[in-house]
């Protein structure tokens, strides 16, 4: 996970990165292999989140 942040009102937030060329352009390109391993890292993350984790605040 690039960053992680838990604000007082308990809503939790995460960000993974791909790195990518030529971002804001109409040819912005990333590597397959990014793609797919920021995937699996995501639906690993999402595997081990307690049950009892909120993302909506309040």
């Amino acid at each position: 996970m690039s960053a992680g942040a838990n604000s007082q009102d308990r809503a939790s937030a995460a960000l993974i990165g791909i790195p990518s060329r030529y971002m804001h352009t109409p040819v912005e390109v990333v590597a397959l292999k990014d793609a797919e391993a920021a995937a699996r890292l995501l639906a690993a993350l999402a595997a081990e989140l307690p049950e009892d984790i909120e993302f909506i605040p309040g």
